[in-house]
């Protein structure tokens, strides 16, 4: 498994359990999920993360709910844990940046899960709801770390890197 899956596994969650999916060849889409314990002592996912490690930049493209599930207390802040921990990854590897898509340029966002049987006001506000906390997770989480927005991206620069 490649350390940077080991690594933020190690710093983003610390005492949560994760599961960490890839798919090969390198590099490729690069899955984590927080999981939290539901009450049938069964693990059930709360939260997608999905990025891409390509040119030495970590490319974080979807941080992403799951319907139905309310996220765990101790996981409230898991957009900015995970935004750390790439950067601190970075940091320690000395990859050039950490790049965020911008919540607009989500699939997601344009194209939400919606149950078929909702009337058309309920729909059209669960899409706003949903739009708002997929911008809240890129968006705000990212401006509020100090990513700089450029294009479709959010970018932050490892300044240690002689490559930047």
């Amino acid at each position: 498994m490649h350390r940077f899956i080991v690594t933020v596994a190690a710093l983003l969650m610390r005492g949560i359990v994760l599961a960490v999916t890839a798919a090969l060849p390198f590099p490729s889409v690069l899955g984590v999920r927080p999981l939290a314990s539901s009450r049938r002592n069964n693990t059930a996912t709360v939260r997608y993360m999905s990025f891409f490690i390509k040119d030495d930049i970590v490319q974080i493209t979807q941080l992403q709910g799951v319907p139905l599930i309310e996220m765990p207390k101790g996981l409230r802040d898991w957009a900015e844990r995970f935004m750390k921990a790439a950067m601190e990854f970075a940091r320690a590897e000395n990859f050039r940046a950490v790049w965020v898509l911008h919540a607009e340029a989500v699939y997601s966002y344009h194209h939400p899960y919606l149950r078929s049987h909702l009337v058309p006001e309920v729909r059209e506000r669960e899409v706003k709801r949903i739009r708002a906390n997929i911008e809240l997770h890129h968006n705000v989480t990212a401006s509020g770390l100090g990513f700089a927005f450029e294009d479709i991206w959010f970018k932050w620069q490892n300044h240690g890197n002689a490559r930047v």
